[in-house]
């Protein structure tokens, strides 16, 4: 809470750091991607499977098993997020490789979409140990 000094002034800089803290808290540049893939993929009207089927035609190093983690994080570089670090993308395309064959295929593509709103699926505050590291297995959820 800001409180004001003895003139009634109140620190605009404090404000904002507080603020800052605040929006950061459960900022998760993983989950963030994952939801800029939905939308990208909701505003072009493509399936996970239209875009993997579109992808592995146009590149070598990938198979009907899916997209290669490298092209594919370069594929998100050029079209989901131009911003990010090419780097950072590597990390969470191969986070979001759930089986772990090396390739980003409709299963782990629409798995990480589909559980957007399961904060269990997002469960650590590292937002780069998301699945291994949680053991999250969406079977098993819908049990409990």
């Amino acid at each position: 809470m800001l409180e004001a000094d003895s003139l009634g002034r109140l620190s605009y800089i404090q404000f904002l750091e507080q603020l800052t803290k605040q929006v950061n808290k459960n900022h998760n540049p993983f989950r963030s991607l994952v939801n800029r893939l939905a939308y990208f993929l909701k505003h072009n009207n493509v399936t996970a499977a239209d875009l993997v089927r579109r992808v592995v035609d146009k590149n070598s190093d990938s198979t009907t098993a899916g997209i290669s983690i490298t092209y594919f994080s370069e594929f998100l570089k050029q079209k989901v997020d131009k911003k990010a670090d090419l780097s950072d993308l590597k990390v969470f395309s191969a986070l979001m490789d759930i089986d772990k064959d090396g390739y980003i295929g409709e299963n782990d593509m629409t798995t990480c979409i589909r559980n957007l709103q399961n904060t269990a699926f997002w469960k650590t505050p590292d937002s780069r140990k998301p699945l291994k590291v949680t053991g999250f297995n969406p079977v098993e959820s819908k049990l409990s």
